[in-house]
């Protein structure tokens, strides 16, 4: 049986943000994810950007890591960032295969040597479009069953600047070059996406929530009136038959509305590892 450590990788203000919007916790989002596609999945939560973070378990007693999102940056010099990471690259170094989104992604790049940024386009919230996949995606186990071309759920400020060697880029979109990656590096891999696998759309009504007064002062909603919109169509789309005037209004196909179809990567991911 696989046994998983899951890095939350939010720092303890950003939990309690989430909270405060009804959003789920990171980690609670990727044990879900994993208990739906292996049952029997042992697995452990681990607060990996908390000043006193300790292993629950040596780092080699893991099959596999699986780390989440964070409203964190990964080009701050701050502890809760180095700490993660310097544990991204002991995982490489001694073999362990990782997984991840968003946040995830950019750890994954820089550990391995490359490099992140802010992106020009401003942030990106909710459904992202037209990301299609490389040449190289197309061949990619990890891409089975997935069209060319899909649409997903986002949530991020920053995208990848320079992908270190070893890293082949599977997926692109107009908003981030890098919208999925394979990384080979030292004695280790890591897929990670710039999409959100693990969100739906009650999760992004709880991040609205939780974020509203900051996304007003930074001009992504011109008012209240449109950012509550937003999130009364957010909740609608989460309903089991969602309302066919908004899923053609954002555009939304069944890469998103269906759950099997969202975490189409993950579940190859967890085949071609042998978990």
């Amino acid at each position: 049986m696989a046994r998983f450590l899951i890095l939350d990788a939010y720092a303890p203000r950003g939990r309690k943000r989430l909270v405060s919007g009804g959003a789920p916790l990171a980690g609670k989002m990727y044990r879900d994810m994993l208990l739906r596609h292996r049952p029997k999945a042992e697995s452990d939560i681990f607060y990996v950007a908390d000043a006193d973070a300790q292993l629950p378990q040596p780092l080699e007693s893991y099959d596999a890591l699986l780390w989440t999102g964070s409203s964190l940056t990964i080009y701050d010099e701050v502890p809760e960032v180095a700490q993660q990471i310097e544990l991204a690259r002991r995982a490489y170094h001694m073999g362990v295969p990782a997984y991840g989104s968003c946040w995830a992604l950019h750890l994954a790049v820089v550990a391995a040597g490359g490099d992140c940024q802010r992106s020009p386009h401003g942030l990106t919230f909710g459904p992202t479009y037209d990301i299609t996949l490389t040449p190289d995606g197309h061949a990619h186990p990890v891409f089975q069953n997935r069209a060319s071309g899909f649409e997903a759920l986002a949530s991020h400020y920053d995208i990848v600047k320079t992908l270190p060697s070893g890293a082949t880029p599977l997926a692109q979109s107009p908003r981030s070059a890098v919208q999925a990656v394979f990384i080979e590096h030292q004695k280790s891999s890591f897929f990670a996406t710039q999409y959100h696998p693990e969100f739906d759309f009650s999760v992004l009504s709880g991040m609205l929530q939780s974020r509203v007064d900051t996304l007003l002062e930074q001009g992504f909603y011109a008012d209240r009136q449109a950012a509550e919109r937003q999130l009364a169509e957010f909740s609608q789309l989460q309903a089991p038959s969602p309302p066919e005037a908004l899923i053609a209004k954002y555009r939304l196909t069944e890469h998103v509305l269906q759950t099997d179809q969202r975490h189409n990567e993950f579940r190859n991911w967890l085949t071609l590892m042998g978990l």
